[in-house]
């Protein structure tokens, strides 16, 4: 049934439901995340682009940190340096700041992020909407500082630059881009990636101490491969080029063990349509247990340990 819903009919139940808290905290379902599927969905999902120097530049100072912080027998809070890194990649790639650790601007970031997940998952949305005004004046900021003559060059190649740029000379589609679309990405961008990228990180971190002879076998792969591949971090072209199958089985293990969201967005039916023999109407809400579905024992062997090679 999930098969049906989410690939073989998955235009069918692609639409978002217009809830009230969705339409708060998207300015009216103008995110990528929370809009229905049309034109303007396609295009928003192109302005997004691989940001690769700021990926590597920061793993590259998170690994000097532990290295330093080992060499040291310091104790090291993992989750706190990985919650660290995807915050400053997404704060660079999307206006094109740098937060120190720590720094009040940093503290404010993470605080506003801590409130938008606890906002959504409460019952009571509307207790949260006077806090809506703090996450629209924190967007305005950030465009605003992009509007200035004198900004920094590290704002010319970010999100906010681009969308600018693209409201400046026209979208691609019927839709004429404005402010709120901007401040709708932004929180896409800061809300959506920071604390779900951090989370699987971390449920893989912990899977692998956890699991000694997985950790090691992952470590012998990478140590395996080719030596003119072998540098200081594993890249991209090194995954297609040599596959690293074992590492890959790691990953997906976890993500099917741990998700970070066990009931995806709910849906909303476009049409009429038919599923397991049984009709569904057009405005139909449906929700997605996918925690159940990864942990299905009569799907997936071994649900309650980790059994990677079941993923080779």
């Amino acid at each position: 049934m999930a098969q049906e819903i989410l690939k073989i009919q998955d235009i069918i139940f692609c639409n978002r439901p217009a809830i009230l808290s969705f339409r708060k905290v998207s300015y009216e379902l103008l995110d990528i995340a929370l809009s229905p599927y049309s034109e303007y969905w396609r295009d928003m999902r192109k302005v997004f682009q691989s940001f690769r120097p700021i990926r590597e530049d920061e793993v590259s100072r998170m690994v000097q940190k532990i290295t330093l912080k080992a060499s040291s027998f310091e104790t090291i809070n993992l989750t706190e340096m990985i919650t660290f890194l995807t915050s400053t990649i997404i704060c660079r790639v999307a206006f094109g700041k740098r937060y120190e650790q720590g720094s009040d601007e940093s503290k404010r970031f993470n605080r506003l992020i801590h409130e938008f997940q606890t906002a959504l998952s409460d019952f009571y949305f509307t207790d949260y909407f006077p806090i809506c005004k703090e996450w629209d004046s924190f967007y305005q900021q950030h465009i605003d500082e992009h509007l200035h003559q004198n900004k920094p060059k590290s704002m010319d190649v970010d999100v906010i630059n681009i969308l600018l740029q693209l409201r400046e000379k026209g979208w691609g589609t019927s839709v004429r881009l404005d402010m709120d679309h901007i401040k709708v990405v932004l929180m896409n961008v800061y809300f959506a990636s920071t604390d779900t990228i951090a989370t699987t990180t971390t449920w893989i971190m912990t899977l692998l101490i956890k699991n000694p002879v997985v950790m090691k076998k992952a470590q012998e792969e990478i140590k395996a491969l080719p030596s003119q591949r072998k540098k200081e971090m594993v890249e991209e072209e090194d995954i297609v080029a040599v596959g690293l199958p074992y590492l890959n089985a790691v990953i997906k293990e976890a993500i099917r063990k741990y998700k970070t969201l066990p009931l995806l967005v709910p849906r909303e039916t476009s049409e009429k349509c038919i599923i397991d023999g049984f009709e569904i109407l057009a405005k139909t809400l449906v929700y997605v247990n996918v925690w159940a579905v990864a942990n299905d024992r009569n799907s997936v062997r071994h649900a309650n340990y980790m059994a990677v090679i079941y993923w080779k």
